[in-house]
């Protein structure tokens, strides 16, 4: 598998975890946390939907990168990590907009852990990459197996493919744009810190 095909298949497992988890999972247990009352439940939710993408995106740079030559040992998992991050921003992009948008109190809340949750996705990739038992299980290899029936499948998976491409290049996008959030709050908090009389 060459790295366009790495990217193709980046996208399909992009629209179909997104789909899956916000829609038939995140969303009605986040109508039944909302009735039940259950702040943190979110929070829950964003650990284990960070938990499954990681690990579907690290099954497939291990199938890729398992025959491969050196450069794509190396290559290959520095595009999943920066695709990680670039979705895991993203996310919390339209989360933040959609919290400003209604003005959600409780949700703004909720996101003020972002960046830790972005981080350690980000070391549980790497970190699986060397110990991939951590992300081995029935539940990931099923979804893996859903994500590689539907790239594989005559036309629709080419189309889905495709689609996932520009799904990508909007997360990318929207990734550049949180990443400038993160380093305006960061300069923001450090230039305060430094006005504090000692």
């Amino acid at each position: 598998m060459s790295i366009l095909q790495f990217i193709f298949y980046l996208g399909v497992i992009n629209i179909v975890f997104n789909f899956v988890w916000k829609w038939i999972v995140v969303l009605p247990f986040s109508l039944l946390f909302a009735v039940l009352k259950i702040k943190n439940g979110i929070y829950l939710f964003k650990a284990i939907g960070s938990y499954l993408f990681v690990s579907l995106v690290v099954i497939l740079t291990l199938l890729i990168t398992q025959d491969a030559n050196l450069f794509l040992v190396i290559v290959i998992p520095l595009i999943g990590a920066f695709i990680l991050y670039m979705s895991s921003a993203s996310t919390s992009y339209e989360l933040r907009k959609q919290a400003y948008m209604h003005c959600d109190i409780e949700l703004m809340r909720a996101l003020r852990y972002d960046s830790l949750f972005i981080i350690g996705s980000l070391i549980l990739f790497f970190v699986a990459i060397f110990f991939p038992i951590i992300i081995y299980n029935p539940v990931t290899v099923y979804l893996f197996s859903v994500v590689d029936w539907v790239y594989n499948f005559p036309v629709i998976g080419w189309i889905v493919a495709i689609g996932g491409v520009f799904f990508l290049l909007g997360i990318i996008w929207q990734g550049f744009i949180m990443s400038a959030f993160f380093i305006e709050a960061l300069t923001n908090k450090l230039s305060k810190e430094h006005e504090k009389p000692s």
